[in-house]
């Protein structure tokens, strides 16, 4: 589980772990404000679609009115003056009481209808390319967007130099023609448009307000959530870092606790080595002991029994040993005893075994070796013996010793203890001729 979330950890511990937050906010949120303005300058841009289309819906309700109710007449004043473009012979009448009324078009009805609105600013107005009276000539914009008029086409709206644009094209009906017969208008053709034009100063100024809103409460957003997640991720660093102190020091324990572990392991091989060692080796000379000596003796005369491989038993026993003792003291006498065992097992090979038998005696099993072949090798070490001359502080000490050799080839029915006590009687032959000699036994037990 631990390993499986290390590259999280690695992750969260990098030097750049805290850029990774800020990074995600900087997309989010600039993503949310980015969206949230162009919904805003949508909304804007759909207020005024629908302010426009509201004007241009009661300009529209205002002409089916005139319309249904062919001419109308108002009073003669200077704010309804007679219009001059008007040909028909009923421009002017004059009522029973004497009070003279005045035809008012379409264009005269929808430029007081937009006085009415208390904005001056609101432009409410008839135009087409060649109008009757010059005043309703339709401006660069509005001719563009008559012109570009087919049919089906939604009306022309838009926003220039601040200023909301909206113009929805005038078809020619039965009730036109009259009036407009001096343009020779047909049934359907495009006569012009109702235009209606208003300045975008205070939807942009309530734009401007929501576009600060918006970047106001998204940086807001932005840096508590950067700082949040900041101190989050130092937090959770820090945590990391105790983790891994925690975790170093445990660490730092249980190698310790190894260490010392391995070091009393290996002390107790060592101790287990020297207690196995001690068990088959004379302490004084450092040779194998008798123990070892039996246990070895057992396995060669099994090996014999079974592969008929056949060994030699050597017995030693150093001459006059006690003398050397009672003359220069047993300190000596163990010293003797430590260059005598040296110096023979210089002279054997790897596979011979050579063994402390007791006190000054000693025996050595010569694996794959007949009898003539041990007795020579005997007699070889008896001269070689005799030509030792051991230093102990100021004395020179010269010794000898008798051996005893045998086989198993002389025992019929041959155990451990038959074949030592066979090398023994060579061994006592060779003590009572004179010592410093080897004997071979001869007869068969």
């Amino acid at each position: 589980m631990v390993k499986k979330h290390q590259p999280i950890f690695k992750l969260f511990n990098a030097s750049f772990a805290v850029l990774i937050p800020i990074a995600l906010w900087t997309v989010l949120l600039g993503g949310s404000y980015s969206l949230n303005s162009n919904l805003i300058d949508h909304t804007a841009t759909k207020i005024s679609s629908t302010r426009g289309e509201m004007i241009y819906r009661l300009a529209g309700l205002v002409l089916q009115w005139n319309i249904q109710h062919g001419l109308v007449y108002v009073p003669l004043t200077a704010t309804n003056p007679v219009n001059p473009f008007l040909t028909s012979p009923d421009r002017e009448i004059t009522t029973s009481n004497g009070l003279i009324l005045t035809q008012m078009t379409s264009p005269q009805m929808l430029r007081q209808l937009s006085k009415l609105f208390g904005d001056e600013s609101v432009s409410l107005t008839m135009v087409g390319t060649n109008p009757i009276n010059p005043k309703n000539r339709a401006n660069q914009w509005q001719q563009a967007a008559i012109e570009a008029y087919t049919p089906g086409q939604q009306p022309y709206n838009n926003i220039i130099d601040g200023e909301f644009r909206y113009l929805v094209p005038l078809i020619a009906k039965s009730q036109c023609l009259g009036c407009h017969a001096i343009q020779q208008l047909q049934l359907g053709d495009l006569a012009g448009g109702l235009s209606v034009s208003f300045p975008q100063e205070s939807i942009a100024a309530s734009t401007a307000t929501l576009h600060r809103q918006n970047m106001i409460s998204h940086l807001v957003a932005y840096l508590l959530l950067c700082l949040i997640s900041s101190l989050l991720i130092l937090k959770i660093q820090r945590l990391i870092k105790n983790l891994n102190q925690e975790k170093a020091q445990r660490d730092q324990i249980i190698d310790n606790k190894t260490a010392n572990l391995r070091a009393e392991i290996k002390q107790h091989k060592i101790a287990r080595s020297e207690l196995q060692r001690l068990a088959t080796h004379d302490p004084l000379t450092g040779i194998t002991n008798r123990r070892h000596f039996t246990s070895v003796l057992n396995k060669e005369i099994l090996r014999y029994q079974r592969y008929q491989t056949n060994f030699s038993l050597l017995i030693l026993d150093l001459d006059h040993f006690k003398q050397i003792n009672d003359t220069f003291g047993h300190d000596c006498g163990d010293f003797v005893l430590k260059e005598f065992a040296a110096q023979v097992q210089q002279w054997l090979r790897k596979s011979d075994i050579f063994s402390r038998y007791g006190g000054e005696e000693f025996a050595i099993i010569a694996p794959n070796t007949e009898l003539d072949s041990a007795k020579r090798f005997a007699d070889k070490l008896v001269r070689d013996i005799n030509k030792i001359e051991i230093e102990y502080q100021s004395h020179k000490i010269s010794i000898s010793v008798s051996i005893g050799v045998a086989n198993p080839s002389l025992i019929d029915k041959l155990t451990s203890k038959s074949l030592i006590a066979i090398t023994d009687k060579a061994l006592y032959l060779a003590k009572s001729s004179g010592r410093n000699i080897a004997v071979t036994a001869l007869a068969k037990l």
